[in-house]
């Protein structure tokens, strides 16, 4: 997978967007630079990463509410639970396992055809070659 790629659609080549990593969320968060990426993808365990630092409900819930407007929010569907799957059974086979939050977010990318923008290219990179 690639660690970031174009901005534009490319539906022709099977290209869906970009969905966001959690690290690069955190950054866009924090230079106050979200709504630049508005319609990009993320998942809903980035979500869940992301918001589970934010202390304060109230906060919380705002803060999500904000991120689900700007972003397009991937659920895990029966596609993505199967993909990760595969993905998991070829990984131990390899004798290399990846945490299952890395491992859903993948397998979103890879099922649904996005490219993930990632700082952590290392869990990310190979993970198409699974499918």
């Amino acid at each position: 997978m690639k660690s970031r790629g174009s901005q534009k659609r490319e539906s022709h080549s099977g290209i869906s967007g970009i969905l966001i990593d959690t690290g690069v969320l955190i950054d866009l968060y924090k230079k106050r630079k979200l709504e630049e990426y508005a319609g990009s993808a993320v998942s809903v365990i980035t979500l869940f990463e992301f918001t589970r630092g934010i202390k304060g409900e109230r906060k919380r819930v705002a803060v999500l509410k904000r991120l689900e407007k700007i972003f397009k929010v991937e659920h895990i569907d029966n596609l993505i639970l199967l993909t990760a799957a595969n993905m998991y059974r070829k990984l131990k086979e390899n004798g290399e396992l990846l945490e299952d939050a890395d491992l859903l977010i993948g397998a979103t990318a890879v099922a649904k055809g996005y490219l993930v923008w990632t700082g952590n290219i290392k869990h990310f990179k190979d993970l198409r070659s699974l499918e």
